[in-house]
């Protein structure tokens, strides 16, 4: 885990003298990150998470030829929306383990 945390600060310490530094530079992989896996599952297996990925990437990139490119972050999350308004079950079993690890049954 160290071996990797030290590989990825010297990775951004080498972008960051390639690119221009911005504060938010790193919003739109986070949060295309986080609509992955959640979709994905993070308990599930790698080729899910994977397959679920290369879903969203697709979206991602076709969604450009209907709207601009700067919505694209946008149609994303309205995956995301559809997934959990088709799902509600998966959003009250992330509520219920939610209250279980805040009652210290979780552990």
């Amino acid at each position: 885990f160290a071996l990797g945390s030290l590989l990825c600060g010297v990775a951004g310490i080498l972008q960051g003298a390639r690119f221009a530094v911005q504060p938010d530079m790193g919003d739109r992989p986070v949060v295309i990150a986080f609509v992955v896996a959640f979709l994905g599952g993070t308990q599930s297996r790698p080729i899910i998470v994977g397959l679920a990925g290369l879903f969203i990437g697709m979206v991602e990139s076709l969604s450009g030829l209907w709207v601009s490119p700067q919505w694209s972050s946008l149609v994303v999350f309205s995956v995301l929306f559809l997934y959990l308004i088709l799902h509600p079950m998966d959003l009250r079993a992330l509520k219920a383990g939610m209250l279980s690890t805040a009652r210290g049954g979780g552990r």
